[in-house]
């Protein structure tokens, strides 16, 4: 595993880094692998010591975790019911699936990699696993070794070189029994990504043509880097990670190139593919990765856009006519299931057309502008009027200023002094009328030790004369420590931007973070759902803070049990439709450790303050957590971005909702309109996940303001644009 033959390719970069993060995942506890461990270890005793070893995210963790049994789920399954009896490993390298064990039946292994890769791998089964050294078949040119009591095959062989594929290849099968590799399977876990699709075509050729001389059918199981549609900015993200360590992606297909690939051109006989947001939210996985004894976790928009990026793809090619009782019982055995599958995907992924509702129709427009760099902060509206536009941000990760009030030097910093930054600032954002943006940092008379100011996700409201209330969060990545538990009452001097602290209100009944607040009528703020600091602790989903001049007291509001269920929510959407209905969009569920989208039967409601145990369900059929949502009158709605409860996509459009047709529209929005396509290349990646955004009614805008976050193994990104959504007036 040591980087000493960088020559043969830069292919030990991924492959390192691979075995390692599941290396990471297993000594956390996510699944445990001894044999990975003793491998690992055994390779860093003779020298190679890899540092940061241990210092893998939760994140990374948990996407590798996730990987790790979906491929050994296939694998077993594929064993057990397809009746595989040989497995042909592309580009296996360091991974130890061949040399766990299972409790289904054997079969044969035969592992394909680079030259470093087999050397050190055969060295590591000859002094740690293998006793009799007779069992072990070596070919004259050593480059194929056989170790038959583990039915484990090693070929040395870069399997772009054809002949030479072939060549030994033969040499692995003739250690094998006919009888014991009737039905074959490729596994092809994130490698075949870094080949052209005519190289691609080359290598299954090559394959049918030595498997059909014994098996009357091939397999194909692949952990597969598929990109959902053409417009995915998070797909940007990863092709821009791989090019900047030095080794672009050659293949990331759609759904569709995909099955072009296996089907037209490897004329395949049946092709599912299963997206692992989908596999990892219903095949109990996320139950398994949610124990408390692992880490706290809090990245859920990172690690379902990561996920959708990503699939299982089984198929089977017939190599030969089938007898009776022989058919597979794969579940890809079924072309109508497929078209089922591509249709209700299509459907999800396509954009909505216009549905006019006479003349009382909001009509939208979007522009990107210039942005501020940060996610996971807070911000509310301090001046709204026709000709001034200021917002309050406070809190995140970000890029962090060096001067008092230039913000603008820390957007243009480097990326690598940007990287998870928690920001201990409050500035006030300001638009002129052409859409220009100005940004002043804040100087407070906080202390920082209290964590004012240094939340992620937490809340900030306007209470009236420049009154701010700050309210929740966190100040540590962990989920149960560390919460800021203080709130308080600041006062911002227009003057000389100052802001100083006037009340602190210290509660158990603001213990949330990931929640949401607004202020309604004229001395109340109404706070919905978040994360507990403590999973024990008991207090309200909902409650209203009752505000004074000196004082902010919170009263829980008293529901049914049913009732009150259905709030304890966290990441969605809010606001305030009248001063006595509030509507609440989305989310996900807050209940234990485990946290999965909330229930579509309730997952968008109309909450009267005045009937609060008889909430009104919405019905909306495309939910989502994350998003960001705005009245514009007291029927229509727009709800920007979040991530998509169904495919676990960024949702990169803005979308009207009208509450008078919406049951006649069966649960759709009126309309839906993809971001503006200006300045959508690799220089602006904008993910709408994380950000916060803000409500000018004087000059009819929706501001978003950041977004981003730390995207698995690909690096921090910082949303450089916001979105600027206006409407006209009815």
């Amino acid at each position: 595993m040591s980087s000493t033959k960088s020559k043969e390719n830069r292919l030990f970069l991924t492959n390192n880094y691979s075995i390692l993060s599941k290396y990471s995942a297993s000594i956390k506890g996510y699944f445990k692998d001894p044999i990975l461990e003793d491998l690992i270890q055994n390779e860093t005793q003779d020298g190679n010591n890899h540092k940061h070893v241990h210092n893998r995210t939760s994140l990374v963790n948990r996407g590798y975790a996730a990987r790790q049994m979906a491929v050994e789920w296939i694998v077993d399954r594929s064993i057990r019911f397809e009746r595989v009896d040989c497995i042909i490993i592309l580009g296996a390298g360091f991974d130890t699936l061949s040399l766990r064990p299972r409790p289904s039946a054997q079969c044969h292994w035969i592992e394909i990699d680079l030259p470093y890769v087999v050397e050190f791998k055969c060295k590591y089964i000859n002094t740690r696993i293998v006793t009799n050294q007779n069992d072990v078949i070596i070919s004259d040119d050593g480059k194929v070794t056989s170790f038959m009591a583990l039915k484990l095959h090693l070929i040395s062989c870069d399997i772009r070189d054809q002949e030479d594929l072939s060549k030994k290849l033969s040499l692995a099968l003739a250690n094998i029994h006919p009888n014991e590799r009737k039905r074959v399977a490729v596994l092809n876990e994130v490698c075949l990504c870094y080949l052209e699709q005519s190289e691609i075509r080359q290598i299954f050729e090559t394959l049918k043509q030595l498997v059909s001389q014994s098996a009357t059918a091939m397999h194909y199981i692949g952990f597969e880097q598929v990109k959902p549609h053409d417009t995915s900015q998070f797909a940007h993200v990863m092709l821009n990670h791989f090019e900047y360590i030095g080794f672009s992606l050659k293949n990331f297909p759609t759904r569709r190139e995909l099955l072009d690939l296996f089907m037209n051109q490897l004329n395949f006989n049946h092709m599912l593919i299963s997206s692992m947001y989908q596999i990892y939210h219903n095949a109990n996985f996320e139950s398994r990765l949610s124990s408390s004894t692992l880490e706290p976790f809090d990245e859920y928009e990172e690690l379902d856009s990561y996920l959708s990026h990503y699939a299982l793809v089984t198929g089977v090619i017939y190599l030969r006519p089938i007898a009776p009782g022989e058919c597979s019982g794969d579940p890809t055995s079924s072309n109508g299931v497929d078209r089922a599958a591509d249709a209700l995907y299509d459907d999800l992924c396509s954009r909505i057309n216009m549905i006019q509702l006479g003349k009382q129709q909001q009509t939208l427009s979007m522009e990107f502008n210039e942005s501020i760099n940060r996610y996971g902060h807070s911000s509310c509206v301090l001046v709204d009027q026709p000709d001034s536009k200021v917002a309050l941000v406070s809190g995140g990760f970000g890029k962090y200023a060096n001067h008092e009030s230039d913000i603008e030097s820390a957007n243009n910093q480097s990326s690598k002094l940007a990287q998870h930054q928690r920001l201990n600032e409050c500035i006030a954002v300001g638009w002129d009328s052409s859409g220009v943006m100005q940004t002043r940092r804040l100087q407070d008379n906080f202390v920082d030790e209290l964590g004012v100011l240094g939340r992620m996700h937490g809340q900030i409201c306007n209470i009236g004369d420049d009154l701010v209330f700050f309210n929740g969060g966190r100040r540590s990545p962990q989920r149960f420590v560390n919460l800021a538990n203080d709130s308080y009452i600041g006062q911002v001097q227009r003057s000389d931007l100052t802001l100083k602290c006037i009340t602190k209100v210290s509660t158990n009944s603001s213990l949330r973070w990931r929640h949401r607040t607004l202020k309604f009528q004229h001395d109340k703020l109404i706070q919905v759902g978040g994360l507990r600091a403590n999973s024990a602790n008991s207090e309200s989903a909902i409650g209203v803070w009752h505000l004074s001049s000196d004082r902010c007291d919170f009263v829980p509001t008293l529901l049914a049990p049913e009732q009150e269920s259905l709030f304890d929510r966290h990441t969605f959407g809010m606001d305030l439709r009248d001063e006595n209905t509030l509507l609440v969009f989305g989310g996900l569920m807050a209940s234990g450790l485990t946290d999965h989208p909330v229930d579509a039967s309730h997952g968008v409601m109309l909450f009267d303050f005045r009937s609060p145990n008889s909430p009104t369900k919405v019905d909306c059929l495309r939910q989502s957590y994350d998003a960001q949502v705005h009245f514009l009158d007291a029927n229509q709605f727009v709800k920007m971005g979040g991530i998509s409860n169904t495919t676990g996509l960024p949702e990169e459009f803005v979308e009207l909702y009208d509450l008078r047709g919406i049951n006649k529209n069966n649960g759709l929005p009126i309309s839906s309109k993809p971001f503006p396509s200006v300045r959508r290349d690799a220089n602006c990646i904008f993910i709408p996940t994380k950000m916060t955004s803000v409500h000018f009614k004087q000059s009819h805008e929706i501001i978003s303001i950041g977004g981003g976050g730390n995207y698995f193994t690909f690096g921090t990104h910082f949303n450089e644009w916001h979105l600027r959504c206006k409407y006209s007036q009815l």
